[in-house]
C-alpha cells in the first residue's frame, strides 16, 4: 500500500498573535508545539514534536510552510520524500493535495467574502478568465454560483466540472 505523504501549511497570518512572534521562537512553537485538536479542562495540554506526530503516524517526510502577511516566512523539511528510499524531503518536493485544498479553499473563500463582499450567490461566469462552464442538462437555464460550487466541490475532477444531482440539493438550502 502506497504512503501518502502530508504538506502542512501554516497560516501565521490571522492566528492569534503568531506574526509577532521572532522566527525563531515561531518555528520552535510549531515544530515542538503541536497539540490535540481537543484539550480537556483539568488535564495537563499535551504537546507532541513534529519528529514525534511523523513517527506516530508512520509518515516518511513532511514540508512545512508558514506564511506571514501573505509572504512564506520560513520553510522546514523533515524525513524522506517517499517511504522505503533515501530522497529526502526538500523544499521543492512536491506532496499530494489531497483533501487540504478543501478548507484552503473554504478559508480564502471566507477571507474574500469578508474583504472584498463575494457574494456566493453570483454566476460563477463573471469571475471565470481562461475556462468556462460546460453546458449540460443540469445548467440549461440556470447560473452556476460560487455556493453551488463549494457544495459539489467533491464532484469537480481534474478541472472539468460536472454539475450532478448533488447540486439539485443544494438549491433546498439556497436563498431562491
Amino acid at each position: 500500500m502506497k504512503k501518502y505523504l502530508f504538506a502542512l501549511l501554516i497560516l501565521a497570518h490571522g492566528c492569534a498573535g503568531a506574526s509577532n512572534l521572532d522566527k525563531a521562537t515561531q518555528k520552535k512553537s510549531v515544530l515542538e508545539g503541536l497539540r490535540p485538536a481537543v484539550r480537556f479542562d483539568g488535564h495537563e495540554p499535551i504537546r507532541w514534536t513534529l519528529r514525534n506526530r511523523l513517527a506516530q503516524r508512520n509518515t516518511p517526510g513532511i514540508a512545512v510552510a508558514v506564511v506571514d502577511d501573505f509572504r512564506i516566512a520560513w520553510v522546514h523539511t523533515e524525513g524522506l520524500a517517499e517511504a522505503n528510499t533515501t530522497r529526502n524531503v526538500t523544499s521543492e518536493t512536491r506532496f499530494h493535495a489531497k483533501s487540504i485544498s478543501k478548507p484552503v479553499t473554504a478559508f480564502a473563500t471566507l477571507l474574500m467574502m469578508e474583504r472584498f463582499n463575494l457574494d456566493l450567490e453570483v454566476d460563477i461566469s463573471h469571475f471565470l478568465q481562461s475556462w468556462s462552464v460546460p453546458e449540460n442538462e443540469f445548467t440549461v437555464g440556470q447560473v452556476v454560483t460560487t455556493a453551488q460550487i463549494l457544495v459539489i466541490a467533491p464532484d469537480l475532477r481534474a478541472g472539468a466540472l460536472t454539475l450532478t444531482k448533488s447540486t439539485k440539493s443544494y438549491r433546498r438550502f439556497s436563498k431562491a
